[in-house]
């Protein structure tokens, strides 16, 4: 008693899985075979390197190897979805308020009309923030702002105080009158009281 041939059974014709079937036998591709290189010289195609961030360097563990999917480096800071975060430390709290922030925009603020109360304010707001670990840049801006403001009240002070001084010897030595400064003001000297 012969069983009738099944379609999963390899001897039944027409069965690509057949062996001697000439439906069956075509011809494999060889991808490892050399193409013809057709006047050229075969060159060997370039190896693509991955792009790495500075400072990081990539293990061999990373390289892709044959036969396994390659997977992208995760890099440092990135977080896989489902991984916990190793390595980081947690952000400052930019929720709430962060101590020493109101004394430096108010440093910064006061820095040019009031550069006393400023250079007073920064300092404190730097110093607040300093004990609480996090960065105060209007306090740093608004020290550097109130120290300028200073320099400069001070040198203009000194040049009004000379020029005042440097008028009152005119007068002294001309005996009073009117003095002519730079060709187009004048000064009573009867106004100044020059002991």
């Amino acid at each position: 008693m012969t069983i009738p041939n099944t379609p999963g059974d390899p001897n039944t014709p027409g069965n690509p899985n057949t062996p001697g079937d000439p439906i069956s036998e075509e011809p494999t591709p060889n991808y490892n075979q050399q193409q013809p290189s057709f006047g050229r010289p075969q060159e060997p195609a370039p190896e693509f390197v991955q792009p790495q961030a500075p400072g990081y360097e990539q293990s061999n563990a990373q390289q892709p190897s044959q036969g396994l999917p390659y997977a992208p480096p995760v890099q440092p800071g990135m977080q896989q979805p489902g991984m916990p975060q190793q390595g980081m430390q947690q952000p400052a709290n930019t929720n709430g308020p962060v101590p020493g922030r109101l004394m430096g925009i108010l440093g910064l603020v006061l820095a040019i009309p009031f550069s006393v109360i400023g250079l007073i304010l920064s300092i404190v707001g730097l110093v607040q923030a300093k004990k609480a670990g996090v960065k105060n840049v209007p306090g740093f801006i608004g020290l550097i702002l109130s120290v300028l403001v200073i320099i400069a009240e001070v040198v203009l002070l000194v040049i009004i105080i000379k020029f005042w001084v440097d008028v009152a010897q005119a007068c002294a030595d001309n005996g009073g009158g009117q003095l002519l400064i730079n060709g187009n003001s004048t000064i009573n000297c009867s106004d100044i009281n020059v002991n």
